[in-house]
């Protein structure tokens, strides 16, 4: 992966605002857990491509398990269900992938489309189970902003991984924009802007 300093400010800036703003207590505490693991290995990375170490596929592969795995523990807690069913089956996938096939060299790509996919899976399923209950309050609720807000990121990213091709990431849009930037840059502003949003949101709810 690059380095974008676009990303580190969204990055930061969504550090900087939890830290200051969001209480460590219930599935809140959660966020903000996800929120550092962000922070840390943004920032330990940007400083190890400014350093020369240019093999950092190993730290966003961990980061990316450990993400993943806090999202599915979050959206199982607010849904009430069995977070380690989704959890334990998802861990185990990822480390005999890092060690019998995608190996620690490269970032593991099908770790991340694994976790997306089987949070997103969740998501539509207790969405649609929700609806058949009528509970139509929870989607105006900040608990369902909360879990939408990785859906694109997952998604976005997953179907570009998952075509394993890196040419594909080097077509050019527009100008010297290419796919692998745009992609990047525009899943991830959503994602750190809806955690700013979230915060704030969750802050002046009293919470």
């Amino acid at each position: 992966m690059e380095n974008f300093h676009f990303i580190q400010i969204l990055v930061a800036a969504s550090f900087l605002i939890s830290l200051f703003w969001l209480e460590r207590k219930g599935i809140d505490k959660i966020v903000f857990n996800i929120i550092c693991l962000n922070f840390a290995v943004e920032m330990t990375v940007s400083t190890l491509l400014t350093l020369g170490f240019e093999h950092v596929g190993i730290f966003y592969t961990l980061y990316t398990i450990c993400h993943n795995s806090l999202w599915l523990l979050l959206i199982t807690r607010i849904f009430k269900v069995r977070g380690m069913r989704m959890i334990a089956p998802y861990l185990l996938f990822c480390i005999l992938n890092l060690i019998l096939y995608e190996g620690s060299y490269d970032y593991n790509t099908y770790s991340f489309v694994i976790g997306g996919f089987i949070y997103v899976a969740i998501f539509i399923y207790q969405s649609f189970r929700s609806l058949q209950l009528e509970k139509f309050q929870f989607f105006l609720g900040l608990d369902y902003f909360l879990l939408f807000i990785p859906v694109l990121f997952f998604l976005g990213l997953s179907f570009y991984f998952g075509f394993k091709d890196s040419s594909l990431g080097d077509i050019k849009l527009i100008g010297e924009l290419d796919l692998y930037k745009f992609v990047m840059n525009f899943v991830n502003f959503v994602y750190y802007s809806l955690l700013v949003v979230y915060v704030i949101k969750r802050a002046k709810s009293g919470r």
